[in-house]
């Protein structure tokens, strides 16, 4: 995983050297109960939910998420944040 900034936001990266993701479902793995129907998949329990979870809460906090992957070679999940900048906060100090 690693994490850099871009400007207005944060990139978060996280890569496997899994079995990959084919083109023809790289855009359904984000939807809601969606498994590759691959041995490799099934063997493991899951729901589907994982990554739509995930891509709703990114877009809610205003970001983008999207995936890069090659099969047989591993997958790379991207996402983006936008940076806030805090107001600082102003503390008065009364004399006595």
């Amino acid at each position: 995983m690693r994490a850099r900034p871009i400007p207005g936001f944060v990139q978060v990266d996280v890569v496997d050297t899994g079995i990959g993701i084919a083109p023809e479902n790289q855009d359904k793995v984000f939807d809601r109960f969606f498994r590759v129907d691959d041995p490799n998949v099934q063997e493991f329990p899951g729901t589907g939910l994982g990554l739509a979870i995930v891509k709703s809460l990114v877009e809610m906090h205003e970001g983008r998420l999207w995936l890069e992957s090659e099969v047989n070679v591993g997958t790379t999940f991207s996402f983006t944040l936008p940076i806030v900048q805090a107001e600082a906060e102003v503390i008065q100090v009364v004399p006595k």
